[in-house]
């Protein structure tokens, strides 16, 4: 069974897969976030206007071209076999976070597999930071996003199932987590919303630093 996002990030630091890891940290530490005109949330469709399938220039559009502040891309170019084309971040920099707020993307075949957000949170209040994403309104039509209820989010995204920390389900080709925070003040509600293309590297493989998804 998958777990967290977040969860298995913190346990990435610790030792699995640190080279992937420590590569998409430094990427996510420069990263700005996205610019949308609107952050619409489609169940098993798309965030922010993009599906699994998006094509890469059409993916830099509507979210912009993550730019890190010293110029370089907000891409990475995985080495591993296996693995997409590219691990692009849009995290916003000069935060503690751990994970920081923003999105996230794999492309691969100049295709979008992968698309999240998620909010930010310090381990050392547990509180979920939301503020730019929740100004650019990233939410589903009913208003629920990251940092909303678990109950609200069971109605926002049918077809999903309770898992404990994580709403999870499978509709075609289309994996949707919606994992929840685990812990602190805010236990229980959105702290990432995720697709991901069944049967693809990003499927196989999962984010930098997680553990493959079943």
């Amino acid at each position: 069974m998958d777990v967290s996002v977040d969860r298995r990030i913190v346990v990435a630091l610790c030792g699995l897969m640190a080279v992937v890891t420590c590569a998409w940290f430094a990427i996510s530490a420069l990263a700005q976030l996205p610019e949308v005109a609107k952050g619409k949330i489609v169940n098993f469709q798309s965030i922010g206007g993009v599906g699994l399938g998006t094509s890469q220039s059409k993916l830099f559009n509507l979210w912009g071209r993550p730019v890190a502040p010293n110029g370089d891309s907000g891409c990475y170019h995985p080495d591993s076999p296996g693995y997409p084309d590219q691990i692009c971040t849009w995290f916003g920099g000069g935060t503690n976070d751990l994970p920081p707020e923003g999105g996230y993307a794999e492309i691969d075949g100049g295709k979008v597999c992968e698309a999240a957000i998620q909010a930010g949170y310090q381990p050392g209040d547990w509180k979920l930071h939301t503020t730019k994403l929740r100004k650019q309104k990233w939410h589903t039509s009913d208003g629920v996003g990251l940092g909303s209820s678990k109950k609200d989010a069971k109605k926002a995204f049918p077809g999903t199932k309770d898992s404990g920390d994580i709403l999870q389900g499978d509709r075609k080709d289309v994996r949707e987590t919606i994992s929840l925070m685990y812990t602190g003040p805010d236990k229980g509600d959105v702290q990432a919303i995720d697709l991901v293309e069944k049967g693809s590297g990003c499927f196989k493989y999962g984010r930098p630093g997680t553990s493959p998804q079943a």
